[in-house]
């Protein structure tokens, strides 16, 4: 089942429909071409636009969660709630060989309003590893798209010898490629993973030859791979338990690339709203990094518009 919604969704719209009031809600170019060869860069460019309503709509799915809870809180503060109502928490228990609904917990007076804003930090943390987790799928799905097309290198070695052979017979054969490829390429994902995600993005950058859309000047494809390293700690440390502040975090929090953060070694990790929405921010302006560069790579034209566009 697909436990994610899309809020944001997306449309094409061609390049002789655009008028002036449409050019404020274009966020993508796609680069169509009829070349072969290039047609793995613009299927690249199409996912942009899906990943941007995915990692969208994640970050919009945790807000309303977290706003939720603000909700909840104001009701529960409410004098006049507090002076004529319990709240209870119900959950399954066994009973005379049964499971039957019981009631586990019940709260009077101001403990139900503070007890919905303690779990805010919580499922902040929730929602960054969340965000994190559809940042390293989209990082692979660009990758996996690019090797689709351009398999050699992930074939080399007397142990691909087979799967050069079906390669060779694609045409003849093209389910045996596919899915001999499809685990080749899972093979390789397994195995990149515990490269870090910052890596594998330098990685995806440097086997695409890709180039800092001309427009950047303050970030480029390092900075933002040392923002994903930075976000990478950050997860890693939601993800193992860890209470405190590493040395590490305090360090990235003293960079420019940093997103925000502000972590002191040896102080309580606590993630907040903001800290999504600075995420959020990050991932929707990688996005357009990713999309320009591409777009220029495809076409062979800046998007600058130092060069009169």
């Amino acid at each position: 089942m697909n436990r994610r919604y899309d809020f944001v969704g997306h449309q094409y719209i061609p390049i002789n429909d655009i008028s002036p009031d449409s050019l404020g809600s274009i966020t993508n170019l796609i680069f169509r071409t009829d070349d072969v060869k290039l047609k793995w860069l613009e299927l690249s460019m199409e996912q942009i636009g899906y990943w941007r309503a995915r990692l969208r709509s994640t970050y919009i799915s945790w807000a309303l969660m977290i706003n939720g809870l603000h909700v909840a809180h104001e009701k529960y503060a409410d004098p006049e709630w507090i002076e004529s109502n319990t709240f209870r928490i119900s959950s399954v228990r066994p009973s005379k060989g049964k499971a039957e609904l019981q009631v586990i917990a019940e709260w009077e007076g101001r403990n139900v309003a503070s007890a919905h804003m303690q779990q805010l930090p919580m499922i902040c943390s929730y929602g960054l590893i969340d965000l994190y987790s559809c940042l390293e799928e989209m990082v692979f799905e660009l990758f996996r798209l690019y090797w689709n097309e351009n398999p050699d290198q992930l074939i080399k070695g007397p142990e691909f010898k087979e799967l050069r052979m079906k390669y060779r017979n694609k045409e003849r054969d093209p389910d045996a490629w596919e899915k001999g490829f499809k685990d080749r390429l899972d093979s390789w994902q397994r195995k990149k993973l515990y490269d870090g995600l910052g890596r594998i993005f330098r990685s995806y950058c440097s086997q695409l030859q890709l180039k800092t859309p001309d427009r950047y000047i303050h970030t480029d494809f390092d900075s933002w791979a040392k923002s994903i390293e930075g976000l990478s700690l950050v997860r890693n440390c939601l993800t193992h338990g860890a209470i405190n502040a590493p040395k590490e975090l305090e360090e990235f929090s003293s960079q420019p690339y940093r997103m925000g953060f502000s972590f002191k070694e040896g102080d309580e990790i606590a993630i907040s709203l903001t800290d999504l929405m600075n995420v959020d921010c990050f991932c929707d302006s990688l996005l357009t990094g990713i999309n320009l560069s591409l777009f220029e790579k495809a076409s062979g034209y800046s998007t600058s518009m130092k060069h009169g566009e």
